[in-house]
This record gives C-alpha cells, sequence and structure tokens, in this order.
C-alpha cells in the first residue's frame, strides 16, 4: 500500500470519528430541548415538537454509532494492512479504560462531575427542574466521549507515519 493510501485512511477514520463526536453532541442537545417541547405539547396540544425533539434525540444517536462502527471497521482493515495486524492494539477498550490522554481525561472528569451533579440533584428533589435536563445532556455526552476519546479508533486517528529506521527517536 502507498504512502497516500495510509494518510487517506487515516484521514478517512479521523473524518468519520469526528463526524461521530458532532452526532452525540446533536443528540446531547435534544435533552435541552425537552422542556420546551413539552411546554409546546402541553400548550398546543401539537405533537410535532415532541416529535422533532424525538428525532433530533435518536436520529444523531443511531447516526453516530453507525458512524463509530464504520471507523472500526476502516481501522481494522488499517491495522491488519500497515501494521503487525494487531487489532487490540495492545489496549482494552474505551469503555473499560480511564484517563488515557488529554481529551479522554476532560470526558471522564466530566462524566464524573455530571454524575454526581446528577445524584445531588436526585436527593435534594429539584429532579423537575431544567438543570436536570442540563446535567443529562452532560452525562451522556461526556459518557460517548469516554468511550472514544478512551479507545482504539482515536489511538488510530494519531497514528503517525515514520520512515524506517532503526531507532525512531
Amino acid at each position: 500500500m502507498s504512502r497516500g493510501r495510509y494518510e487517506y485512511r487515516v484521514k478517512e477514520i479521523r473524518w468519520l470519528f469526528w463526524i461521530a463526536v458532532g452526532c452525540f453532541a446533536a443528540h446531547a442537545i435534544s435533552y435541552l430541548l425537552m422542556p420546551a417541547a413539552m411546554r409546546t405539547f402541553e400548550n398546543n396540544g401539537s405533537k410535532g415538537s415532541r416529535m422533532l425533539v424525538g428525532c433530533i434525540f435518536w436520529l444523531p444517536l443511531l447516526l453516530g454509532y453507525i458512524l463509530v462502527i464504520l471507523a472500526n471497521l476502516e481501522r481494522k482493515t488499517f491495522i491488519r494492512s500497515r501494521l503487525d495486524g494487531d487489532i487490540s492494539m495492545q489496549c482494552h477498550m474505551g469503555v473499560v479504560t480511564f484517563f488515557s490522554n488529554t481529551p479522554a481525561v476532560i470526558a471522564d472528569a466530566t462524566l464524573l462531575a455530571g454524575s454526581i451533579a446528577l445524584v445531588i440533584i436526585y436527593f435534594c428533589d429539584m429532579a423537575n427542574q431544567y438543570i436536570t435536563y442540563v446535567m443529562l445532556a452532560i452525562v451522556s455526552f461526556s459518557l460517548n466521549m469516554h468511550g472514544l476519546f478512551n479507545g482504539r479508533i482515536y489511538k488510530t486517528t494519531k497514528y503517525k507515519r515514520t520512515r524506517r529506521v532503526e531507532n525512531h527517536e
């Protein structure tokens, strides 16, 4: 495989990865729209706003996971053709790995803080307020980012081609 093809594969994996991140961000924003959709439904009786928010909730989530699956398939093909063929890359899945790089540290800390905030909100009887939706959006987005940034796909997006020399320093 030529050098240009390697760079193309990494760019394609990177592109799929970042589009998936955008889809998960859109999914998280849907939580913020839910109270307004419910108010519109209660005032007008129209189901249109709830249907729209439901689409904004489900479609980016499904598209994001489809893109992650496609990026992972491309990653496996890239690893098999370029590197030693070890698709596990000597690391665990992103779901069970914590604090593996700078973006992952941010996502993991945000997930921890958001989860603690949700527990506090629950025990302080503030579960019916808008802050609950904000925390749900933060926890949902940071949970998805935890899996992505600690995972093998992100590690592959950071791949740098080196020349064949004995000492890579």
